[in-house]
């Protein structure tokens, strides 16, 4: 497969979580992709995901791990998926705008009706995030 487009969408929740003294600032996402296929037809994968985002104090990088489903068409499969994002925050002079830029690699298991767990695809990409806080 070639690179193709993905986009997606996330919202956080407004309190953290700590686990073993770690603040973790948690949420849900949906991305949808599109491999361009080189011998065989372009792939779209879908993932909806439970994602947990902290920083530590001494790196300038931002972690973000996740928990979900993808269905690839085409495939006819869903299988259980797993993401990390590395993120570096981008200064910039917009109010309440945070910009970042980062690496993300995604692993994506097929389980099968005998619980026999097979691996499907491993990707990765460059990406940008675009966020804006909200408040209700």
């Amino acid at each position: 497969f070639n690179p193709g487009p993905n986009f997606g969408i996330s919202m956080q929740a407004p309190k953290p979580l700590t686990i073993f003294k770690q603040e973790f600032r948690y949420g849900a996402g949906i991305n949808l992709g599109s491999l361009n296929g080189n011998t065989i037809d372009t792939k779209k994968i879908n993932t909806i995901s439970f994602d947990m985002k902290t920083n530590f104090e001494k790196l300038p990088l931002d972690f973000k791990i996740g928990f979900g489903i993808s269905d690839m068409t085409g495939s006819g499969a869903i299988g259980a998926s797993g993401t990390i994002d590395i993120m570096h925050d981008l200064p910039n002079t917009v109010d309440n705008l945070d910009i970042s830029i980062g690496i993300r690699l995604q692993q994506i298991f097929d389980v099968d009706k005998d619980w026999k767990i097979s691996h499907l695809h491993g990707l990765y990409g460059l990406n940008i995030n675009i966020g804006r806080s909200i408040t209700l």
